[in-house]
């Protein structure tokens, strides 16, 4: 369970390294920090999934596209490498959502002139196929040891079902992500009000800007409003719903959280809650986490029973 936590430890910390980079040293620390003590995002780092890592690479990927919109765009090679790098590792981990999201964020700069150069610079004929050698290198590899059973039944359960049916029984209307997010995101979704606010504002602009009738646009906000469709919108809409799909569309938040907080000249409201996120990460992380692990041994008399059913030839 280390590495889970390393992951989520590291997408905090480049959380902080892409707001800093959006914004100012101030706004980045908050941010660091928000995404830290929300409720929800922390416990992923408790639990040996492939969520985590899956989070990670998006947000380093985000990173890289970041650096490259920058104005001064030094080591611009460095970042296309982290960026194929971390598009390889993501297919590598869980297939389809990485491409979603970073390939849904370079598609909306590809639909303009002045911003389709970027794509061009990351070259993706050329290393989109290098970057998904790994994955398909592991495919061929699986559907040899099981005779493409593996492989069918992954393409069917990850991919097909739950883009068409509920995964678990777990299913709802658009709109229960946001809904989920003022739960998630406590303490700090009391500014989700401010964060949708300017999320709209910025959409505005961007729709005009693609229609001509504005002459610039923050591409920073760009980034960011393309990152919340196809890291948290684009999962609205798929019938089988699951409190990690938008895990990526967090580290998001957090940024503009953090920048909403500073945007009020009260500062009270933000040092109450600072202390509220405290005690509710000391009491979910230690009080209650030290409870519900013993409920964990009902878990492990189930695949007592299942060793005991299963011969050792059994996949």
């Amino acid at each position: 369970r280390i590495f889970p936590t390393l992951w989520i430890t590291l997408t905090c910390v480049f959380t902080y390294l892409i707001t800093k980079q959006i914004f100012d040293e101030k706004t980045a620390l908050r941010s660091f920090f928000i995404l830290a003590t929300t409720l929800y995002f922390p416990l992923n780092g408790k639990i040996s999934l492939v969520d985590s890592l899956l989070t990670f690479t998006e947000t380093l990927g985000f990173y890289a596209l970041v650096m490259l919109t920058a104005p001064d765009k030094k080591k611009s090679n460095l970042y296309i490498a982290l960026f194929w790098f971390s598009i390889s590792l993501g297919t590598l981990v869980k297939g389809p959502p990485i491409l979603i999201y970073l390939g849904g964020i370079c598609f909306v700069f590809l639909l303009h002139k002045r911003t389709r150069n970027l794509i061009f610079d990351l070259k993706p004929w050329f290393f989109l196929p290098i970057a998904l050698l790994p994955l398909f290198l592991w495919g061929y590899i699986a559907w040899q040891k099981t005779n493409g059973e593996l492989i069918r039944w992954m393409i069917d359960w990850y991919v097909l079902r739950r883009a068409t049916d509920p995964v678990f029984g777990q299913s709802g209307p658009p709109g229960v992500y946001l809904v989920l997010f003022f739960i998630t995101l406590l303490p700090w979704s009391i500014y989700l009000p401010l964060v949708g606010k300017k999320i709209w504002t910025e959409t505005k602009n961007i729709v005009l800007f693609y229609k001509g009738k504005v002459e610039s646009i923050n591409i920073n906000y760009m980034l960011i409003v393309s990152g919340l469709i196809f890291g948290w919108v684009f999962y609205e809409f798929m019938s089988s719903k699951l409190p990690s799909y938008p895990l990526a569309a967090y580290p998001i938040l957090s940024l503009l959280i953090a920048n909403a907080s500073l945007s009020i000249q009260n500062q009270k409201l933000y040092h109450w809650l600072t202390k509220i996120a405290i005690l509710q990460f000391v009491f979910v992380n230690i009080i209650f986490s030290i409870y519900f692990n013993t409920l964990k041994t009902d878990t492990k008399r189930i695949a007592g029973e299942w060793n005991q059913i299963l011969s050792e030839n059994d996949h």
